[in-house]
């Protein structure tokens, strides 16, 4: 425990929200195809988030996260599976704006600066 990193409720929870659901989705898409695993990818995410977790926010964008995974790693087997519109319908989903291709890396200049 001495070694542990402290958990800052900011960036240890942020990393465990990315990581933990991301390590779920990517599992169940292994297994295959088909909306009924791209359901089971979503929700595997989600219940992943909830149980290390306690927060409702990132359960339900650990789903839509879940089906993003799916849907880039399996975008062979369907049809509309190019990123950009999985993006924007991800981003639609939780309520957030279109993805801009082109433009500046906000996300990531906001750390680079």
């Amino acid at each position: 425990p001495d070694d542990c990193p402290d958990n800052d409720h900011h960036n240890v929870d942020t990393i465990d929200g990315l990581i933990l659901p991301t390590i779920t989705a990517l599992s169940v898409a292994a297994w295959g195809g088909g909306e009924e695993m791209r359901a089971e990818c979503g929700d595997g995410a989600s219940m992943t988030a909830r149980v290390t977790r306690r927060s409702q926010v990132l359960e339900s964008v650990s789903k839509v996260w879940g089906e993003v995974i799916f849907d880039v790693l399996r975008s062979d087997d369907q049809e509309g599976g190019d990123s950009g519109t999985i993006l924007n319908e991800a981003a639609e989903k939780i309520g957030m704006r279109r993805v801009r291709d082109s433009g500046r890396d906000e996300m990531s200049a906001c750390y680079l600066q």
